[in-house]
């Protein structure tokens, strides 16, 4: 009777620690799901960051590229405007020492 008793608490014992091993697993995998979550957040952290940053560097870089721009097109517009006024006096005096003016 004790004996099988006895057997019988072994084999609960045997069945406890099993459980105990499966659950001991199942926290380390929960912990290593954790850590990677973990550095994924950080990582997606990181990586919002690094793109604010470049799109605020292509925001200025833009902005630059405008300004260079517009200066090619003002020094077009003082070059038509130095040149423009001397041709058409000189089509108007041509025109009038046609008609005889």
């Amino acid at each position: 009777m004790i004996d099988e008793k006895f057997e019988r608490l072994h084999d609960e014992d045997m069945r406890l620690n099993k459980r105990v091993g499966v659950l001991e697993e199942t926290i380390q995998q929960l912990n290593a799901l954790t850590l990677s979550v973990q550095k994924l957040a950080y990582n997606i952290e990181e990586m919002c960051k690094e793109q604010t940053s470049m799109r605020e560097a292509q925001e200025k870089e833009s902005a630059r590229l405008k300004q260079l721009e517009d200066k090619d097109g003002e020094k077009w517009r003082k070059m038509w405007a130095y040149i423009l006024p001397p041709v058409a006096t000189l089509l108007v005096g041509i025109l009038a020492g046609h008609f005889g003016f």
